[in-house]
């Protein structure tokens, strides 16, 4: 990935300050108390350790968090500590686009608080962000106040800001966005987060023809609409629904996806697989191919025969197998003897009358069982008026 950062400043003073992501409280996540702790070591050239740790939670209106970093530097028989800060943040949303924050950085090593802040968000047009803030540094001594702006775009981000306290005045601009390159679509992908060092994914739904879980050559892949879950990462969909990317995840982490089986276009497509284990790669897109088919229905009537026409068999249990018996499924038949067996896999199956129910009901079903097979077509297979023929056993 590339990074590009283009920075203007008329300032007096310039300075850098640690910059924390800040997770502002959208109204979707009014839900019951959540919590996420994120807690490891790092040990580097066996003789540093790095500690961070996480702690996240939201609750209603309320949200807040603990980070805490710190370093320690091996000696002759001990570490001995280098650093030590925690950062704490609550926020409250007083209304929908509407929050007040409060931001707290503690100095474990000094034992004080070495810096506070008070911020007021507020949401302006589709993807901005209005913040006016008042700051105090507690190891100068000093207070500080300020307006800022932010948009993101889908692209890049813009921010410009002003600054001021009772030596200095600061204003700032900037301009900040990403590029990274999908090598199996061949195309630049945009964002407005840092993609370098971070990792990525490319889904690709596909008609799986051969059921190998490959995509083959005579194979399509789908442009539909379809909807993942995953707990990390940010997603970025073209308006065609012809790409489908993951960015922003941790290189090397190990990451659970799901795909949400009824969620594609086409009512009839269901994914192979439901979840996905992926370890993702440094600096690229990876490849997750998602083999796709077109599930089938296989319908009918149950019926009893007399002596002059037949007639529905409500309740009754039918069983619909695959040849290999790794699946089975079972429906119940309507009150006028109709049976359903929808959202079918393709594959060979055996369709029968549950043997228990032909006992219970003195009923025999001759041959055992039929057979029938369900295609992966592009629009779908269909076996319909496969009806299932009982007869009442001579006492």
């Amino acid at each position: 990935g590339l990074s590009l950062k283009i920075k203007i400043m008329d300032s007096v003073k310039a300075y850098l300050k640690d910059v924390r992501p800040i997770a502002l409280l959208k109204p979707e996540e009014e839900v019951s108390l959540s919590k996420l702790i994120n807690l490891y070591f790092l040990r580097i050239a066996v003789n540093r350790l790095l500690l961070n740790s996480g702690f996240f939670t939201n609750y209603k209106r309320i949200q807040g968090s603990i980070i805490t970093n710190g370093t320690w530097t091996k000696t002759t028989d001990n570490y001995q500590q280098e650093s030590f800060y925690s950062y704490v943040s609550v926020s409250y949303r007083l209304l929908s686009d509407l929050l007040l924050r409060q931001e707290t950085d503690i100095d474990h090593t000094a034992g004080k608080i070495s810096n506070a802040g008070l911020y007021i968000d507020k949401s302006i047009f589709k993807s901005g962000w209005l913040t006016a803030f008042i700051f105090r540094d507690f190891n100068q001594k000093n207070y500080s106040g300020g307006i800022n702006f932010r948009y993101d775009f889908s692209f890049g981000r813009y921010s410009s800001g002003y600054s001021a306290s009772k030596s200095d005045r600061d204003f700032q601009q900037s301009i900040f966005g990403s590029v990274g390159f999908d090598e199996f679509k061949k195309k630049f992908i945009l964002d407005n987060q840092n993609m370098v060092s971070r990792g990525g994914l490319t889904l690709v739904p596909f008609l799986d023809l051969n059921n190998n879980n490959k995509l083959d050559e005579n194979e399509k892949i789908l442009e539909t609409e379809f909807r993942t879950k995953m707990v990390a990462g940010k997603v970025i969909k073209s308006e065609n629904s012809r790409d489908y990317h993951y960015v922003d995840l941790e290189p090397y982490d190990t990451f659970r996806l799901d795909v949400e089986p009824v969620s594609f276009d086409n009512p009839l497509c269901r994914p192979r697989f439901k979840s996905y284990s992926i370890t993702v790669d440094p600096n690229q897109f990876k490849y997750v191919p998602i083999p796709v088919y077109v599930s089938g229905i296989i319908s009918g009537n149950v019926l009893i025969k007399d002596s002059q026409n037949k007639n529905g068999i409500p309740g009754m249990k039918i069983i619909l197998e695959s040849i290999d018996g790794k699946s089975k499924i079972e429906k119940i038949t309507f009150s006028d003897g109709e049976y359903i067996f929808d959202n079918i896999p393709p594959g060979k199956y055996k369709l029968y009358p549950a043997p228990e129910e032909l006992v219970k009901r003195n009923l025999s079903y001759e041959p055992e069982y039929q057979i029938l097979e369900i295609k992966n077509l592009e629009e779908g297979d269909s076996h319909e008026d496969v009806d299932i023929s009982l007869v009442k056993n001579i006492q």
